[in-house]
Parts: C-alpha cells; structure tokens; sequence
C-alpha cells in the first residue's frame, strides 16, 4: 500500500500550555492512585486504578474466572463500579449470577444442601448483581469491533466503570490475519477505548498448553509467566498490568489459589509485582463460596467480602457524653 493510498490520521500538537496546565492539575490535586481491592495482601502489588488494562492468564481449570468475578465484586461492594462483561464461557447468564451471589452472600443456593440460603436473600442479592453487572450474548461469535460497540452503548445508558473480556480466546479473527497482528491491533483499539471512556478493562486469556506438561519433582506445575499467554509477548507489552492466576490441583495446596501480579507499569500508583516466589495467596472455601485472603503479618486467613460488611466503629466525641454517662467511681469498688 503507497503512502496516499493509507488512512490519514489527524494529530494534536501538544502545547507547553497544554504541558504545563497538565503538570499544575497533578502538582495541585495529586495522581489519581489505584483503589484498594479490599484484599488486603493484595494492595502493595495491585489496585485499580481507571484507564488502564488488566490482563489475567493462567492455566485451564486454576480459578481464571472465579478470581475475575470476586475482584469485580470488592468493587462493586466497595465503591458501587458498573461491569459490562462479555464471558460467553460463563453461559447461561444466570449459573455465573448465581455463582456471584453465593459469593456475595457466602452461602450456597444448592438446593441439596442444608444451609442454603433463603430465596429472599438471593433476590436481593441479584438485583444488586442486575445493577452492578452488565452481561453480552451474541447469536454469533463476535469480532472485537462488535464487543467494543456493545461496551460503548452501555458506557453510555449505564455508566460503565469497568469492561471485561473473558476470554479472549473466544473471538473472531479475521481469516487472513495473523495472530500476533490480530491481537496487537486489538489492544490498540481497547487502549483508546478505556482512555476515552475513563474505564478499567480486564482481559482473560489461556495460557499455552506446554506450561502444563512442566511438572515439577512434587509434581506441581510452575505457574505461567508473561510469555505464556497464547499469542505470546503482545500480552504483556501491551499491557499496564499482568496477572498470573495458578493453582495446583494434585498437592496438598490444591484450594490455593497463587496470584502473581508480573507487571505493573505505573509501579508508584498502583503497586509493585510480586516476587516470583512470594505470590498473593487466596483460599477458596467451599462453605462460604468464596475466598480468604493470607495475611503474612498475622499468619492468619481472613474474609475480604466479609469486611465489607462490617458496621465501622462509631467513635464518641467526649464533648458530647453526658454526665450520667460517666462511670461512678463507687461503682468499680
């Protein structure tokens, strides 16, 4: 293709005044920073932060999408984010709204067990995910140009704080595109996307099935790198964070869940990767649906969901007790 037969492309200067006003704005008000996840352990390595991509890979059947579903909830929970998700491996809509539910309630809604929840807490448990979370069907695989046009209606008619893709593997490629360019072209355009539509975007994609035959000695697989993700380094060139999710079905550890946070760009606002052999680790448990987050400090499990609901401490300002209140001394003798 010659030089006048490609798209012209329109460009903006940018302006020392532009330049400055910029530089004012940030030393006045500060940077926008990453907010806290509310799992704890997780905060020094990673915090959402809005216009940035998020990609999470990780072996098939490690917990992908349940990690996925469960940070998308702290966030709802939290600071009331808007979700619009494109997971037609996640199909009919309502086993994944049921499955948040259970999450956000930390009971079951299996009718098999004997301390399920009741139906009028399911209820109001998914009118709270209907409101929060917005799903896409579409009647044939779809091209990342249809998912983004979907993603900009509902940016418009619900105020989206969040977009996610999972999994990648799912779309529509073009016959004659290669893969590498498919994907890097796509990422361009998500880029543009979250930056115009102040959103965070999250992508899911699998990690190469080689990775899986690397078992070590006690039989456990390492967990994937940046580069394993199929499609390869495009991922994580592409990206301003890098998640690896891993678990280890046949050990001891099989219910722990390893987050691996292998890139952060903007390391000063939203955290610093993890090490590789110290990763995040949650604990799924079965009876509360959800997962328990390790705190090193106390050596100790604890529920992240379960602190969103905790009735913060109401403090007394002293000036306002009355007399009667104060304890008699002849009282303590």
């Amino acid at each position: 293709m010659s030089l006048e037969q490609e798209k012209y492309v329109s460009a903006k200067l940018q302006t020392k005044k532009d330049i400055k006003e910029y530089i004012s704005g940030i030393y006045n008000e500060g940077y926008t920073k990453g907010l806290s996840t509310g799992i704890t352990p997780l905060d020094p390595h990673f915090t959402m932060r809005k216009k940035e991509l998020t990609i999470i890979t990780g072996l098939a059947n490690r917990g992908k999408s349940t990690f996925l579903f469960y940070l998308m909830l702290l966030m709802s929970k939290q600071y009331g984010w808007k979700w619009a998700v494109y997971s037609p491996e996640n199909s009919p809509v309502g086993d994944i709204m049921i499955e948040i539910a259970e999450m956000m309630c930390g009971m079951t809604a299996d009718k098999d067990k004997m301390s399920r929840m009741s139906m009028d807490r399911l209820d109001k448990s998914i009118d709270f995910i209907a409101e929060h979370f917005f799903f896409l069907e579409f009647e044939e695989v779809p091209t990342t140009s249809d998912v983004l046009r979907e993603f900009e209606r509902l940016c418009y008619e619900k105020k989206i704080d969040g977009c996610v893709i999972d999994p990648w593997n799912d779309l529509r490629k073009p016959d004659t595109a290669i893969m590498y360019d498919f994907i890097y072209k796509s990422l361009a355009s998500i880029r543009r996307f979250k930056d115009k539509y102040n959103l965070h975007f999250i992508i899911s994609t699998h990690s190469i099935s080689a990775k899986s035959r690397a078992v070590s000695d006690d039989g456990s697989t390492r967990p994937p790198g940046m580069y394993d993700a199929e499609g390869g380094g495009v991922w994580a060139n592409r990206s301003d964070n890098f998640i690896t999710i891993h678990r280890n079905p046949n050990s001891e550890d099989w219910d722990k869940t390893q987050v691996h946070v292998r890139k952060v760009k903007f390391q000063k606002l939203v955290g610093v990767p993890t090490n590789d052999e110290n990763p995040v680790i949650l604990a799924y448990s079965k009876d509360i649906c959800r997962f328990r987050a390790f705190n090193r400090k106390t050596m100790m499990y604890y529920d992240p969901l379960e602190e969103q609901y905790k009735e913060p401490e109401k403090l007394i300002d002293i000036d306002e007790i009355d007399d009667d209140m104060w304890l008699n001394p002849k009282d303590l003798e």
